[in-house]
C-alpha cells in the first residue's frame, strides 16, 4: 500500500481525459477524486500564478489541457500543460483540498 512517510494517502493512479477535460486520481486510501482541468490549472500553486503574498487566488486560464503528470518525490505532483506551464508542484494534501472546491468539482 503506497503511503507517504507521514501515513497520508498518496496517488496510486492519475489519469487525464483531454476530451472531457477531467483529471482522475485514485488514492492509496481508496478515495477517488475528479478535477476539472480548468480548476487544477486555475489553482496552480506556483509563484508565477499566485505571487508571493501568501494568499491563494484562482487564475482564469482559457481551456487548459493537461499534457503530462510527473511525480515530485513522495509528496507532490507536477502537472505539465499543453501551453507549456509546468512550474506548479501540487502537494498531495493540496490536491485533496482542491477536490472540494467549486472550480475543480465536476458539475
Amino acid at each position: 500500500r503506497a503511503e507517504s512517510q507521514r501515513g497520508a494517502p498518496e496517488p496510486v493512479d492519475i489519469s487525464g481525459d483531454k476530451d472531457s477535460r477531467v483529471v482522475r486520481i485514485q488514492w492509496s486510501d481508496g478515495v477517488v477524486t475528479h478535477y476539472r482541468m480548468s480548476g487544477l490549472r486555475g489553482w496552480c500553486p506556483c509563484a508565477q500564478c499566485q505571487g508571493h503574498s501568501g494568499r491563494r487566488g484562482f487564475v482564469e486560464v482559457d481551456d487548459p489541457v493537461l499534457s503530462t503528470v510527473e511525480g515530485v518525490g513522495r509528496y507532490a505532483v507536477r502537472f505539465i500543460w499543453v501551453d507549456g506551464h509546468s512550474t506548479g508542484m501540487y502537494s498531495y494534501s493540496y490536491l485533496r483540498e482542491l477536490a472540494d472546491l467549486p472550480e475543480c468539482r465536476l458539475r
